[in-house]
């Protein structure tokens, strides 16, 4: 299984994968219907993406030195591909990472609002502990550890 976490706290056995930056994106239409966001604090007063809380957001929001004085708008979704589908389709702004969002960031689906250089958790890899000394399992743990590495500073 590969999971979503705080690295500190990862399951028993998890082995981590890579901690990429996580920042904010919407659509070019999204930008253009919304001219008053040019700051994260801006954000905090305009419809977010949330995954199935609004916690990832003030942590990102704690993470840039702003703390949202109302409480964070906009729909909860179930996960992360969910708020990335939302935001693609300009409902508002979700958080993202170069992982998840790149291909769309680089076809100008999606456009990454501020840059910074805040990492919110990373990816992990977790098998039974029995089964990580199967060929097929120590083949993809070897290829997906090598695959996340980040290669670029903006990973």
């Amino acid at each position: 299984m590969i999971g979503f976490g705080n690295m500190e706290d990862l399951p028993v056995g998890a082995v981590p994968l890579v901690q990429p930056r996580m920042f904010p994106v919407a659509s070019p239409a999204w930008i253009s219907s919304n001219p008053t966001v040019r700051s994260p604090a801006d954000l905090s007063r305009v419809p977010l993406i949330h995954e199935e809380s609004r916690q990832q957001w003030l942590d990102w929001f704690a993470a840039v030195g702003h703390d949202p004085k109302n409480q964070l708008s906009g729909p909860r979704l179930w996960n992360a591909n969910l708020g990335l589908d939302a935001a693609l389709t300009d409902q508002g702004v979700a958080l993202a990472t170069p992982l998840n969002a790149g291909a769309d960031i680089a076809a100008g689906r999606l456009v990454e609002l501020f840059a910074t250089n805040i990492s919110l958790g990373g990816y992990y890899l977790l098998a039974l502990p029995n089964r990580w000394s199967e060929t097929n399992l120590s083949a993809f743990r070897t290829w997906i550890k090598a695959s996340m590495m980040p290669s670029r500073p903006d990973a």
